[in-house]
């Protein structure tokens, strides 16, 4: 059974970066795209734990080489947690 995700109140920073997420569609956007917008990675992190937001892998090629970068999507939950 999945471990019972604590409701979390939003700070105007979450909120922002939630809202960012929901407009960015189902790819979500890469975490250097959020940081750029002003957000701490620590906030993507408690965004994740609290299970508004996941973030996958991905490994892509640019100037000729592979790179990992972080893809940040919106969760249901982070998605009803803006919509209240």
């Amino acid at each position: 059974m999945p471990e019972a995700r604590r409701p979390m109140n939003l700070s105007a920073e979450q909120y922002r970066a939630l809202s960012l997420l929901a407009e960015a569609g189902p790819g979500g956007v890469t975490e250097a795209v959020m940081i750029s917008q002003g957000l701490a990675v620590t906030t993507l992190i408690d965004l994740v734990r609290a299970g508004y937001a996941w973030v996958t892998k991905e490994t892509v090629r640019a100037f000729g080489r592979k790179i990992e970068i972080a893809r940040v999507e919106i969760t249901e939950a982070g998605r009803r947690a803006i919509a209240h």
